[in-house]
């Protein structure tokens, strides 16, 4: 794991990594460390499942499994809530036809970000579609 980048901040932490799936594992472990840490135990499942899923996707279909590029995720507490941003290295795709969707396609991909659309409070995405923000209120 000497090839991911922690930085943890007073109210937040911070990974960068190689788009690979075993780094996904290390990178929730510590983000369930930080949440027990702030005593944020009533939101850990669904920041769990959301940033396990925006990982996922940032993983496998940003950056292809391709471990020469990277990911990052900063999770951070901020008064509007919980920001959850995930970053990859990738071009992006057509996240506004794909958050028009209300249910995903059984033959095809869109399932993890239904999940993180019924999970977080709000959902943005840069214009080329790399770039995530999710908040989830915690007040």
């Amino acid at each position: 794991m000497d090839s991911i980048v922690k930085q943890i901040g007073q109210e937040s932490i911070l990974f960068y990594f190689p788009a690979s799936f075993e780094n996904i594992d290390y990178v929730i472990t510590e983000i369930k460390k930080f949440l027990v840490q702030k005593k944020l135990n009533e939101f850990f499942f669904e920041v769990i499942l959301v940033s396990r899923e925006a990982l996922i996707n940032a993983v496998a279909y940003g950056c292809e499994s391709n471990p020469d590029k990277n990911v990052k995720i900063e999770v951070r507490i901020e008064p509007a809530g919980l920001v959850i941003e995930i970053e990859d290295q990738g071009q992006g795709f057509d996240w506004k036809s794909r958050l028009k969707k209300a249910l995903p396609d059984k033959e095809t991909s869109g399932r993890g970000l239904y999940i993180i659309k019924t999970y977080v409070d709000n959902i943005f995405y840069n214009e080329a579609g790399n770039r995530l923000r999710l908040i989830k209120k915690i007040i």
